[in-house]
Formats: C-alpha cells, sequence, structure tokens
C-alpha cells in the first residue's frame, strides 16, 4: 500500500513539476521492488517517464543479478534503458551467475571482468 501511494506521488510531482529543473529519484534496495512484476513494471515506466520531465531514476541494489532474475522482465529493460551503470565490487557468486547470462557475460567482457 506506501509503494503504490508512493507511486501515485512520485507520478505527481514528474507531471505537475518544474519542467526545467532537473530532479532525481533515489531507489536504494531496489531489488525489493526489482523482484516484483509490477513494481518492476513501474520503475521501466517511471523512467522512461523521467526523461521528458527532466529526471532521472538512479536503482540501488548489492547484486547486478537482480536486474535478470527472469528473461524479459521489466527490471532487465530498465537496466538496458539505462544510460549510466555504476558497478562496484561484486561476490565470486554474482560473477559465475552473469557469465552463466548472455547478456551480462558480454557486459563482463566490455568491463574487463
Amino acid at each position: 500500500m506506501i509503494v503504490q501511494i508512493m507511486i501515485v506521488h512520485i507520478n505527481q510531482t514528474m507531471v505537475k513539476g518544474d519542467r526545467s529543473r532537473p530532479f532525481l529519484i533515489m531507489i536504494d534496495e531496489a531489488w525489493k521492488l526489482l523482484a516484483g512484476k509490477r513494481s518492476g513494471e513501474f520503475i521501466e515506466e517511471a523512467g522512461r517517464i523521467a526523461r521528458k520531465y527532466n529526471g532521472s531514476i538512479a536503482l540501488a541494489t548489492q547484486q547486478l543479478t537482480d536486474y535478470f532474475r527472469q528473461e524479459g522482465s521489466a527490471s532487465e529493460k530498465a537496466f538496458e534503458n539505462s544510460s549510466h551503470k555504476i558497478i562496484l565490487k561484486q561476490n565470486s557468486e554474482s560473477f559465475k551467475a552473469m557469465r552463466a547470462n548472455p547478456k551480462l557475460a558480454g557486459l563482463l567482457m566490455r568491463i574487463g571482468s
């Protein structure tokens, strides 16, 4: 219920806000939202809408694999549509999972891990 209220508030703020002023929505522990179908879809859609209104969305999660739990998910699309990705140290189990995923294996090759 609280997440739904926040979603409505964020959407209203973006649409009715001052478009000349850039804004950033920061979502920490994003894995909780990325795991849900509806909340993952919200993140993907909000990212697209935010760009129209001079905004950005930043997601923070501890494991890169949180974006790729389900093939073709909204969270995967949100990752792919991100213009900037900051990837900090990952544990060895995460690297094994990333190498097994073709999309992440290519990313690993580009960053040299």
